[in-house]
């Protein structure tokens, strides 16, 4: 992207304070599908340069393609860490989370940011830009913003709704001299009764008074800009005590929120505050005597009241947790649940404190004896599921780094049912990993191919321990990776395991649909379960017609019940001869949609979609002759968002294929 820079470049030095500039953008004009509601600014993008390994990649967040969940895929050293690092330095880093992580896993000194294969003498800058959207509901608080802090009135036509802004760390030889922030937004205000517009557009020859209102009107977005929380591990020392007074530490405030957040998840309204603190405070003050303090309050409604508030909060600990670690087991564990209890600690003049334990049949233990897996769980749904539903919050970027590697290979598989569960409405994740078992098909569409071009995984043994390469991290879209390196399956073979394999035979035989492909796929399933409730069986998406003799050895090796479902056109019916002359399969367990129904006879599956189908995807892509792909991306958009829409006459069309699924599995 080229820009003119206009402003200020902020002070030699300098490491964390907010510096304000403008750009004017010369070339680049990006295009965006903007989002109805929502609370607070969307980010569309990230542009990545010159940090550490990277040199120039970008990462979509929110764009056309469905879903709020984000897949980097790569093998070991392929840079998938450096692209989620990079992206925790935006302007919206999660402090506090930051500050968590920090007690159990350093973070990089902004010298190590500098380019890998540059360290001896960078001069140059580091920069990690976001491309944001204003919604239409962050322009009219912008205008609220102005009116009663300032009594001025923002011109809303002149707003741009799509900005940069630029997190930038400048070296000089490979010393660090500054680090900048820039947002390319400027304002047009005026007072009420003036006919003129003055723009304010934060440049340092601006007034004092311009600057400080520019400067107060960026904060404000900036508070409604996502936040970036990284994770780059959940094996936390979850503390012996959270203090919910008398102590300020930044993890304690931390683990306080997150009771907070707790309480907010079951919208009653609860409040730490007013219900916990503020009623032993009140008590206090009636009786002030701290040694006979706490029997005093062992008799009154206020500890009762007290008592309810945290019961609820380990109820819904419990329920969250202990649901989500039945599934994993596969059987309903009963005695097990989480216990908050609270005390008053005496040499702290009595400061009320909560401890967290797990109660299993009579006995009680604190969270660090339970097993590594157990706690790596716990705290990601403590952190997690729990923060979305928290009162008066900015939307949410989730950044996960191998999520669940320590875990089995079940647990992977229900650690990513829970991504859909938490990437709701204004949250997204972007995680990374090399397992099979984290990689959902239905995601593939937002996935990311991470390569190091240094190493190259395919000639391992022609390496040159004394040569130096050029470390270059790309990120690259699953299928525009794949479509332009095909032969290169080290890189992807992840996503090729998800897709031929996504159970291991040692869980469990099960039932399997071969389709031709994936624009079969997301239809199927979508539309069995709109019938039936279920996308039973598992769903297969071949490579084509003819390209599924693979799976049906693989299965057989299984000892897997499989069928075969073609389109009825050329290539179908060729197919189906094939695999019966070939692989000496029954009629019955290969067919094509034309067996089934008389109406599909010589078509394609696509003959299934009637004027309500062909009519939603026209109106959602604002297109005039859907293609294959758009109909797939306009059912995998449906299954993601739990659309309910109703298509009668498609769904009619489908049945005799659904019929002929439940005969044939159920």
């Amino acid at each position: 992207m080229d820009a003119q820079l206009c402003g200020i470049h902020g002070q030699r030095g300098a490491q964390s304070s907010l510096f304000a500039a403008s750009f004017h953008l010369m070339g680049e004009c990006v295009s965006f599908r903007l989002a109805n509601g929502g609370r607070g600014m969307k980010i569309t993008k990230f542009v990545i340069k010159n940090f550490k390994g990277i040199a120039n990649t970008t990462i979509n967040v929110c764009d056309d393609t469905p879903g709020n969940v984000s897949t980097l895929i790569g093998l070991n050293e392929s840079g998938k860490t450096t692209i989620l690092e990079a992206i925790s330095h935006f302007v919206t880093e999660d402090k506090d989370t930051a500050g968590l992580v920090r007690t159990v896993t350093k973070k990089s000194d902004l010298q190590d940011l500098i380019p890998k294969d540059r360290k001896a003498a960078f001069t140059g800058s580091t920069s990690i830009i976001g491309s944001v959207i204003l919604e239409e509901s962050d322009v009219t608080n912008l205008e609220n913003f102005f009116l009663s802090n300032y009594e001025l009135v923002l011109d809303t036509q002149k707003l741009r709704r799509n900005i940069l802004i630029e997190r930038s760390y400048k070296f000089l030889d490979s010393t660090l001299e500054e680090t900048n922030t820039y947002w390319t937004i400027s304002f047009s205000l005026k007072t009420k009764r003036a006919k003129k517009y003055n723009l304010y557009r934060g440049y340092a020859g601006e007034s004092k008074e311009y600057r400080t209102i520019w400067l107060a009107a960026v904060d404000f977005l900036r508070n409604r800009t996502p936040k970036i929380v990284y994770f780059p591990t959940f094996l936390f020392d979850f503390p012996d005590r959270i203090y919910l007074k008398g102590e300020n530490s930044e993890i304690n405030s931390y683990y306080k929120q997150v009771i907070q957040d707790v309480l907010d998840s079951q919208g009653d309204g609860l409040d730490v505050q007013k219900h916990i603190i503020d009623r032993i405070d009140k008590a206090k003050s009636e009786h002030p005597n701290i040694a006979t303090f706490f029997s005093y309050f062992f008799q009154r409604d206020e500890k009762k009241q007290i008592d309810a508030v945290l019961q609820k909060a380990s109820n819904e600990m419990s329920n969250v947790i202990f649901g989500s670690w039945n599934q994993i087991l596969s059987r309903n564990i009963t005695g097990k649940r989480v216990q908050i209890d609270w005390l008053l600690d005496g040499d702290k003049s009595n400061a009320p404190y909560l401890e967290i334990s797990i109660v299993d049949g009579q006995s009680k233990y604190s969270l660090s004896e339970r097993s590594l897996g157990f706690r790596w769980f716990f705290s990601f749904l403590l952190f997690t599921e729990f923060r979305r539903n928290r009162n008066n919050s900015t939307p949410t970027l989730f950044l996960f780094d191998e999520p669940a590697a320590n875990l089995h290979s079940k647990a992977q598989i229900k650690l990513l049912e829970s991504f859909s569960r938490i990437a709701k409405g204004t949250t997204h994740i972007i995680y990374s990993t090399h397992s099979h078992y984290m990689v959902n098909p239905l995601w593939l569409e937002k996935a990311y191919i991470v390569e190091n071009k240094a190493t190259d995984y395919d000639n391992e043994d022609d390496v040159d321990a004394f040569s130096i390469r050029k470390t270059d991290i790309k990120a690259t879209k699953y299928k525009t990776f794949v479509g332009s390196n095909p032969t290169k399956t080290t890189y992807f073979q992840p996503v090729l395991d998800a897709l031929e394999v996504p159970f291991s035979p040692l869980i469990g035989a099960s039932k399997a649909l071969i389709v031709e492909g994936k624009n079969d796929y997301f239809p199927i399933v979508f539309l069995r379960q709109k019938l039936t409730g279920s996308a039973c069986p598992q769903i297969f998406p071949a490579n084509g017609a003819g390209s599924a003799g693979p799976l049906v050895s693989l299965f057989r090796g299984w000892g897997i019940d499989f069928r075969i479902l073609l389109d009825d056109d050329k290539a179908g019916k060729a197919g189906k001869k094939a695999y019966i002359n070939d692989y000496f399969l029954r009629d019955s367990e290969v067919v094509t949609i034309g067996d089934l129904s008389p109406t599909l006879s010589g078509q394609t599956f696509e003959a299934v979609y009637k004027n309500d189908t062909i009519n939603a995807v026209i109106s959602m892509f604002s297109i005039e002759a859907p293609k294959k792909r758009d109909f797939s991306l306009f059912f995998q958009d449906l299954i993601v968002s739990n659309n309910d829409i109703d298509l009668k006459d498609t769904l009619i069309a489908f049945e005799p294929i659904s019929k002929w699924i439940d005969e044939e599995f159920l």
